[in-house]
């Protein structure tokens, strides 16, 4: 029985038309999506009051300000969207973000301002006031933790204050900078433009009042951001029971505030003729389900910090956030976080915020 085949011509002129045709509806099908949708979605929750017409954005991570574009191009690898809300972190000690119900396109970048904006809480607080956003369901009275007695042991010897950096790879923009690119990183592993570099400047400040410190410079964010929190702990353990004379653990970080329109805010005040990073104490609590049983030392300490800051600097702090979430801060009596400037900031003026409060942190500590 014979086989019959049949015979199949190309012609190839054709096909290239055709798959060019096809290349080039599709290109044009998406520059019309990104055109309609250019900006894309930003997560915004109102943190603290804006300048006029201004809406500040925020991750809602731990007191990050990101629009949620910049959030997914720098901050991560993957992600998959879907029409159902997606969330970015699995992290427990990270508040999740969540990407809106719709899913997400990204818009279009391009060239947009830094501006300075004044956050000092001494734009709002009274003689002695401390300002705290209070996001809790606990009830806090500063003056009744004012009044009380800290559990700090400042006498002995060996080292008092553990410097560490759970987002170590936190940078800031250039000097001098009026601009940036949207969706730019504002993070860098060269610890002579991140945080890092802060820590080493409160460090020298720490030494030079006598005070023994630890500076564990380690990067945590810098082999995985969702895993830095875990990192940083395990390197706070493994200090305070090598050294338990360890009373103070500041966790330095650098904030961000994207209003929607995309401008960049650098939070920022002047000293001596100088522009100087504003900075904010951040702690944690155990209302997240940690265990967290300093949360109230921590803010006792917090607050008679800025007290005793105000007093010198008043436009330099920013009020006080008390969170859910624990952040570490069950290591010792006297852990904070310390917000020092945002991603607008420049590293120098970052720098002369964290060596202003370093140096009236020292002077409470040797007075102690």
């Amino acid at each position: 029985m014979k086989r019959r085949y049949k015979a199949v011509v190309i012609d190839g002129k054709k096909v290239i038309k055709n798959a060019v045709s096809g290349l080039i509806g599709i290109a044009v099908f998406m520059i019309i999506i990104n055109i309609a949708k250019a900006g894309g979605y930003r997560l915004e929750i109102k943190r603290e009051t804006p300048p006029p017409r201004e809406k500040e954005t925020s991750s809602f991570s731990m007191g990050k300000w990101f629009s949620l574009s910049e959030i997914v191009k720098r901050e991560f690898k993957v992600l998959e969207f879907s029409s159902k809300t997606e969330s970015v972190f699995n992290e427990e000690e990270e508040k999740k973000i969540t990407l809106p119900k719709e899913g997400m396109l990204m818009g279009l970048s391009g060239e947009l301002p830094i501006r300075d904006i004044d956050s000092g809480q001494n734009r709002t607080a009274k003689d002695g006031e401390i300002l705290i956003k209070n996001e809790t369901s606990y009830n806090v009275d500063y003056k009744e933790l004012l009044s009380e007695k800290l559990g700090l042991n400042m006498s002995g010897k060996g080292p008092k204050v553990l410097i560490v950096h759970t987002h170590g790879t936190e940078s800031y923009s250039k000097e001098g900078a009026e601009f940036y690119i949207e969706g730019t990183g504002d993070r860098n592993t060269d610890t002579s433009f991140n945080v890092v570099a802060v820590g080493d400047k409160m460090t020298e400040i720490f030494e030079r009042a006598g005070i023994e410190v630890i500076h564990d410079r380690t990067m945590h964010d810098k082999k995985s951001y969702n895993g830095s929190y875990a990192s940083s702990l395990e390197a706070v353990e493994r200090y305070t029971k090598e050294y338990p004379s360890i009373q103070v653990v500041l966790d330095i970080h650098r904030d961000a505030i994207v209003y929607s329109d995309g401008t960049k805010a650098k939070t920022v005040t002047e000293i001596n003729g100088e522009k100087t990073a504003q900075l904010m104490f951040v702690v944690g609590t155990n209302e997240g389900g940690l265990t967290h049983d300093n949360w109230r030392e921590n803010l006792k300490f917090a607050v008679k910090l800025q007290s005793a800051i105000n007093k010198k600097y008043p436009s330099l702090m920013r009020g006080i956030n008390l969170r859910r979430e624990r952040f570490n801060g069950h290591t010792s009596k006297g852990s904070l976080i310390i917000e020092v400037g945002s991603s607008g900031n420049t590293l120098s003026e970052a720098i002369r915020g964290g060596e202003r409060c370093a140096e009236i942190i020292a002077d409470f500590l040797n007075g102690i």
